[in-house]
């Protein structure tokens, strides 16, 4: 397969860590888009996404990531 499937994934940040679970749940901010192009966004190289909810938050991500 292409890596691609249907799944749900929260991240928490907190004190200096990243809690990540496989669940659905209430979000700031939330992204869809396939595996390639959720990787791709979060080492700051674009990707083809859709986002909701508090664009704040997404920018506040992207500052931070890799």
């Amino acid at each position: 397969g292409d890596g691609d499937g249907d799944g749900e994934w929260l991240l928490i940040p907190g004190d200096g860590d990243l809690v990540v679970t496989r669940e659905h749940a209430k979000a700031d901010v939330a992204a869809s888009g396939t595996a390639s192009d959720l990787a791709l966004f979060v080492w700051g190289r674009g990707g083809d996404l859709q986002f909701w909810g508090d664009k704040d938050q997404l920018e506040a991500w992207a500052s931070v990531a890799p």
